[in-house]
């Protein structure tokens, strides 16, 4: 199942996973965040992929094998 790209960047594309059923939870979670929110987490997307750069663990998290997770405080 393709994923759905959010930001095509220069070092890397953000994209978010679907599960085998099809339902992609990171959209869905995206789709319901405040614009404000949604443009704080842009704003690390297009960091993380134009620059290949995750030195905040507050802001990013490793999964392993080449996979992030993105993390707000707030919506932990």
């Amino acid at each position: 199942m393709a994923r759905r790209v959010v930001y095509p960047g220069a070092k890397f594309a953000i994209a978010f996973a679907r599960e085998k059923s099809g339902a992609c939870p990171a959209w869905e979670f995206f789709d319901g965040l405040s614009l404000l929110e949604k443009a704080k987490l842009m704003a690390l997307f297009r960091i993380a992929a134009d620059h290949g750069a995750f030195y905040n663990n507050q802001k990013f998290g490793d999964l392993r094998n080449g996979l992030f997770e993105f993390v707000q405080k707030a919506k932990r």
